[in-house]
Protein backbone atom coordinates (compact mmCIF):
# COMPACT_ATOMS: atom_id res chain seq x y z
CA UNK A 1 0.00 0.00 0.00
CA UNK A 2 2.99 2.52 0.82
CA UNK A 3 4.51 1.32 -3.07
CA UNK A 4 1.02 2.30 -4.10
CA UNK A 5 0.42 5.66 -2.37
CA UNK A 6 3.97 6.45 -3.58
CA UNK A 7 3.14 6.15 -6.98
CA UNK A 8 0.21 8.48 -7.22
CA UNK A 9 2.24 11.34 -5.28
CA UNK A 10 4.82 11.17 -7.87
CA UNK A 11 2.17 10.98 -10.86
CA UNK A 12 0.58 14.03 -9.00
CA UNK A 13 3.60 15.50 -9.21
CA UNK A 14 4.88 15.27 -12.49
CA UNK A 15 1.21 16.32 -13.47
CA UNK A 16 1.48 19.77 -12.53
CA UNK A 17 3.13 22.67 -14.48
CA UNK A 18 6.69 23.59 -13.72
CA UNK A 19 6.67 27.91 -13.20
CA UNK A 20 7.65 29.46 -16.49
CA UNK A 21 6.32 26.65 -18.44
CA UNK A 22 3.43 27.09 -21.02
CA UNK A 23 1.13 24.30 -21.39
CA UNK A 24 0.51 23.59 -25.01
CA UNK A 25 -3.23 21.87 -25.72
CA UNK A 26 -4.38 19.97 -28.40
CA UNK A 27 -7.29 20.93 -30.08
CA UNK A 28 -10.18 18.85 -30.15
CA UNK A 29 -11.67 20.49 -33.99
CA UNK A 30 -14.03 23.18 -34.90
CA UNK A 31 -14.39 26.56 -36.01
CA UNK A 32 -14.27 29.79 -33.72
CA UNK A 33 -16.79 32.33 -34.43
CA UNK A 34 -17.96 35.66 -33.61
CA UNK A 35 -20.83 35.46 -31.27
CA UNK A 36 -24.26 37.54 -31.66
CA UNK A 37 -24.38 39.24 -28.03
CA UNK A 38 -28.06 40.32 -29.09
CA UNK A 39 -29.26 37.14 -30.05
CA UNK A 40 -28.17 34.92 -26.73
CA UNK A 41 -29.33 38.48 -24.34
CA UNK A 42 -32.84 38.57 -26.13
CA UNK A 43 -34.91 35.61 -24.18
CA UNK A 44 -33.87 37.12 -21.14
CA UNK A 45 -34.85 40.84 -21.98
CA UNK A 46 -38.29 39.46 -23.35
CA UNK A 47 -39.06 37.55 -20.43
CA UNK A 48 -37.71 40.93 -18.36
CA UNK A 49 -40.36 42.92 -20.06
CA UNK A 50 -43.15 40.47 -19.66
CA UNK A 51 -42.33 39.94 -15.80
CA UNK A 52 -42.51 44.09 -15.76
CA UNK A 53 -45.59 44.31 -17.45
CA UNK A 54 -47.29 41.60 -15.22
CA UNK A 55 -46.44 43.18 -11.97
CA UNK A 56 -47.46 46.62 -13.20
CA UNK A 57 -50.97 45.19 -14.27
CA UNK A 58 -51.35 43.29 -10.90
CA UNK A 59 -50.24 46.53 -9.26
CA UNK A 60 -52.67 48.88 -11.36
CA UNK A 61 -55.49 46.44 -10.64
CA UNK A 62 -54.81 46.08 -6.82
CA UNK A 63 -54.63 49.85 -5.92
CA UNK A 64 -58.09 50.22 -7.81
CA UNK A 65 -60.03 47.92 -6.22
Amino acid sequence: MISTLSTAIGALRLAQPVLGQQQEYDTVGGVVTAVNKLAIVAPYLVLAGIVAVASAIYIKRRRHN
